[in-house]
Parts: C-alpha cells; structure tokens; sequence
C-alpha cells in the first residue's frame, strides 16, 4: 500500500491504533508506552501550526479521559507557565493537549519515569514532569495498561476525526 507523504500522520495513527488493539507478546507494554508516545508527538507537533480543538478542551470536560486519570494514586495535574507581565509562574488550563505535553516530557526526561511491576512483569509507570524553572511537579501520576490503552485510543479517534472531518 502506498503512503502519500501529506497523510504520513493519518497513516501512522491509524497503524499504531492497530498495534495497541492487536500485538501481544513480551514487550506488550514497552510497545504500549511507545505507540503513546508516537499519538502524544504528532497532534502536538501538528497542533503547532493548524491548531486541533480537541487537544483545547479541558481535561474535565472529557469524561473518558478524566475518569480514567482522576482515580489513580498519586495523581498532580498542576500545569504552569511564565507570565512575563507579573514575572511569576500562575496556573495553566489543564487541557488534553496540555496534559499530553507533560505525559511527553515526563517520558523523555526518562529520569522522572518508574517502571511499575507485579512478580517482575512491568504492569504499568510513574511518570512525572517537574518544571526545571521552579521545580513544581506539574504531573505526576501513575498509568497501567488500561489507562494507557483508553487515553491511547481517544487521542487517535479524535485526532482522525478532526483531520478528516469523521
């Protein structure tokens, strides 16, 4: 099948959807923690230059999402920036794209990662993202599997049914 170059993204949505629903073996959740990362990276990346609405929509008014999050233990959402005028860091929107922001930098900061098992067979992460400016731990919380799989597949649903008007 031929991938024409301006639906790359599409196409690699849809493949890593389809990884996540279908692969099992060994590294399943080293595999499931990639493909997140991939559906982190492309709608932010993409949301720089044609902004995606569903990646403004706070975190609470997405009940799949926040239903998922809100109940596991620990869990910090507390986004901030830089707000030159008061030259102080104040509150963000805790929004999907926001929130997916700090998934992706507590992921590359790999220092802020704990790998979570039972009996040796890795179940879920801790991740964390702590502001270097003023060392506030923005996110902090812990995914298993499912948790992963449900932020994994609303991410690709909304980012295809927004760029292709589904």
């Amino acid at each position: 099948m031929e991938i024409k170059p301006k639906e790359f993204d599409i196409e690699l949505i849809e493949r890593t959807q389809q990884l996540i629903e279908n692969y099992s073996g060994d590294t399943e959740f080293t595999l499931l923690i990639n493909c997140l990362l991939a559906l982190v990276i492309i709608p932010s990346e993409y949301n720089k230059t044609e902004k995606l609405t569903f990646l403004n929509v706070l975190i609470t008014d997405i009940p799949i999402i926040n239903d998922c999050i809100s109940k596991t233990e620990p869990y910090v959402f507390a986004p901030t920036h830089y707000d030159k005028k008061s030259q102080q860091h104040v509150n963000s929107d805790k929004t999907l794209g926001c929130f997916l922001k700090k998934i992706r930098n507590g992921i590359a900061h790999i220092s802020n990662c704990e790998p979570i098992n039972d009996n040796g067979k890795w179940i879920g992460i801790k991740i964390k993202d702590i502001n270097t400016r003023n060392r506030n731990t923005e996110l902090e919380i812990t995914l298993k599997y499912k948790e992963i799989k449900i932020i994994s597949k609303y991410i690709s649903d909304e980012y295809q049914r927004e760029k292709l008007g589904l």
